[in-house]
């Protein structure tokens, strides 16, 4: 018996450190495979800021998700250490002889410290990852009619985490104290937590079902070309494996109750969350390093200039799609809007349109052109934006 926890917990600590620590590389055998997904959770957020500090052109101009993932990293930290304490805890054979020693009752105080700990802390993560997604879907759809929706689910997910926490430290086992009590095994809820996980569940799963139907819908009506379309919807898409990830822990955690087999799905289902939460905003610095395309943010217009073009280029033009995209900073709202050149070559300019508020429903965007080009060039210094934008050269 001793042999075998030990076992367990050595096996625990590998897959859920390679879990923390490096990526999908999967070495042979189940052991392999959750300890390869360990680090990559910690690194895969180090390239989502990298990523955006690329895009961004400096890190005062990270956003608030990006500053909340950071924090979320803590909570990831957290709740791998504390599941390989349980792990540890469990593989002592003290704490499974027939009789309790003075040593072996604090071993199981503070494993069942931990315990308590890793619900905390797996239920912070995945709930701060819903939190930077809803920012990140907010902005998407800002100005959209699926902005009302975002809000309402962002309400649901706040909502949410508030009753867990209240479910959990003051109704399922009372007092929270108990939790940790030396004879925790004499409550089932207390030594269980089934209550906790099942409500937890229903929040999560259902949670993570509503704001999957938000992305992909935009990205499907989008003008985007197939292929780049497809490889969008295919990593939002990735929340369904988040979900099965779920549905597969709350499985063994309820169905296997005094098994430790749970905690490796624990570690499974938070680190494909962040993962998950990340990849969307690493292109940049995919670019980057496999010389996609280089980003130079010194290369951009300054704000509330256009990119400098010449007469001919602009009297060339003909009537362009423009696609508005919104981001927030502060309180303030820009929009970056891409001039695409349907003339042969394929050739594609920018304009970078700064945003000042117009009034309560409406943005005001000034263009500079470069040149005089006369009164009718200069009437497109004052363009009232809303929602959708056609610009006809003339």
């Amino acid at each position: 018996m001793g042999e075998s926890f030990t076992k367990f917990s050595r096996d625990l600590a590998i897959e859920t450190w390679i879990l923390y620590v490096i990526g999908s590389l999967t070495p042979p055998g189940y052991c392999g495979l959750l300890l390869t997904s360990a680090v990559i959770g910690i690194l895969i957020i180090a390239c989502r800021l990298i990523s955006q500090r690329i895009a961004k052109g400096s890190w005062k101009r990270l956003q608030i998700d990006d500053y909340i993932m950071c924090f979320t990293a803590i909570t990831y930290t957290g709740a791998m250490v504390s599941i390989n304490q349980v792990g540890w805890v469990n593989s002592r054979p003290e704490v499974h002889a027939d009789e309790i020693t003075p040593h072996a009752q604090e071993l199981l105080i503070w494993g069942n410290k931990m315990c308590f700990a890793m619900e905390q802390f797996c239920t912070a993560t995945t709930w701060l990852v819903k939190c930077c997604l809803l920012i990140i879907y907010s902005r998407l759809t800002y100005l959209l009619k699926e902005h009302t929706i975002v809000q309402i689910v962002a309400i649901y997910v706040g909502l949410s985490y508030i009753l867990i926490e209240i479910l959990l430290c003051a109704v399922w086992c009372q007092p929270i104290e108990a939790y940790w009590a030396p004879n925790v095994n004499d409550d089932f809820q207390c030594s269980t937590y089934f209550n906790h996980m099942i409500v937890s569940a229903v929040f999560n799963i259902s949670s993570d079902l509503v704001m999957l139907c938000i992305p992909l819908p935009l990205f499907i009506r989008s003008h985007l070309r197939l292929g780049k379309k497809l490889a969008v919807c295919g990593v939002f898409g990735l929340g369904f494996v988040v979900i099965l990830m779920a549905v597969l822990n709350r499985y063994y955690s309820l169905s296997t109750v005094g098994s430790m087999v749970f905690m490796r799905w624990y570690a499974a289902e938070i680190s494909t969350a962040v993962y998950v939460a990340n990849l969307p905003l690493m292109w940049p610095l995919i670019r980057v390093v496999f010389h996609l395309q280089t980003p130079n943010p010194s290369s951009y217009p300054e704000r509330g200039q256009a990119t400098p073009r010449s007469a001919p280029q602009r009297a060339r033009a003909a009537i362009r799609n423009i696609t508005a995209f919104t981001t927030h900073q502060g309180s303030s709202v820009e929009s970056i809007i891409r001039d695409t050149d349907g003339q042969m070559h394929g050739t594609v300019d920018a304009h970078e349109l700064s945003l000042t508020t117009a009034g309560e429903r409406d943005r005001r965007a000034s263009i500079k052109p470069d040149v005089e080009l006369g009164q009718r060039q200069r009437r497109l210094e004052d363009i009232t934006v809303q929602r959708t934008v056609e610009v006809t050269y003339q």
